[in-house]
């Protein structure tokens, strides 16, 4: 036992740098963007890897599985977001091995709870009276976001990744091409009358569709604006992937298929059912397809 004890030792007797957690980080953020991560992919990254640096003032040859653990408990964080922060550290973890920053067979996730990435709680939605509201408030920038997510059922980063030249309003699709869709995977996506409405009224050349770099604060902003404090009505709250369910579960509600819905929105019928759809009755799921641009509202913004 000794001798093994001995061998195992000399075998893996690497002396490795002394490099801090921030310096790490950074030089893994400086490594991402030359890899050609996506913007959305590298902001991901840079949120959880920079809040993972000021955690653990540190040098990374002390990282120990239980310090992790016990960060990613500690975080008050739904279950999926603290899912993805332990898959980014777990990336960051064989970057670091790579780097020669850690020993070779080196896992800090070695125990650690693994998260689900099952969306709990309620499934939201919106009423068509709301996005009319929404849209009203909307400026120009982020309006784009809001009526092809409600109208069209994109992801949000999938919106972000759009370019106009993936949108075809003659032949009347959106194509979600494989590197900008979360599963990888290329899909097309029916274009609504009324979507094909306001996106005739926005439509540029070429260039990103949505140009707003911080869409989660000007999506905010827009459900802020929706306060009429005059008439007594209060703003509207912004729910967290409720236009995607609005979406589903009315197309659901629509053309009554629900494994045709989930080709459409990259998901598989059994996703669809437990985490996006919401029984809706055909008449709410017409009148939301109905909402239509008005003159006033798209030329004012």
């Amino acid at each position: 036992m000794l001798e093994a004890c001995r061998f195992w030792a000399k075998k893996n007797d690497i002396d490795l740098p002394h490099v801090s957690v921030a310096d790490a980080v950074k030089e893994f953020k400086l490594q991402c963007e030359a890899d050609g991560k996506s913007k959305v992919r590298r902001k991901e990254i840079q949120t959880v890897m920079d809040s993972f640096a000021i955690a653990f003032n540190d040098e990374i040859q002390n990282l120990e599985p239980k310090m992790i653990s016990d960060y990613l408990t500690g975080l008050t964080v739904a279950e999926r977001t603290r899912r993805n922060y332990r898959n980014i550290i777990g990336y960051f973890n064989r970057w670091l091995v790579l780097r020669g920053y850690l020993a070779k067979g080196t896992d800090l996730l070695d125990g650690v709870q693994k998260y689900s990435a099952r969306l709990h709680g309620e499934i939201t939605t919106y009423t068509a009276d709301e996005m009319r509201r929404l849209i009203a408030a909307a400026d120009k920038r982020i309006l784009p976001l809001i009526v092809i997510g409600g109208f069209a059922g994109l992801r949000h980063a999938e919106i972000q990744r759009l370019e106009w030249e993936d949108i075809d309003l003659a032949e009347g699709f959106i194509e979600v091409k494989a590197h900008k869709a979360k599963t990888k995977t290329r899909r097309i996506v029916p274009i609504k009358e009324n979507l094909k409405a306001f996106l005739l009224k926005l439509e540029k050349k070429s260039g990103n569709v949505v140009t707003v770099k911080n869409t989660s604060k000007e999506l905010g902003i827009t459900a802020t604006k929706t306060a009429d404090e005059a008439n007594g009505v209060e703003a509207l709250e912004w729910k967290h992937n409720a236009l995607r369910h609005t979406y589903i579960s009315a197309r659901v509600a629509e053309c009554a298929d629900v494994s045709r819905v989930a080709d459409e929105a990259g998901n598989s019928p059994q996703i669809i059912r437990t985490n996006y759809l919401k029984r809706m009755r055909p008449t709410a799921a017409a009148e939301w397809f109905a909402i239509m641009p008005t003159e006033s509202r798209i030329a004012s913004k």
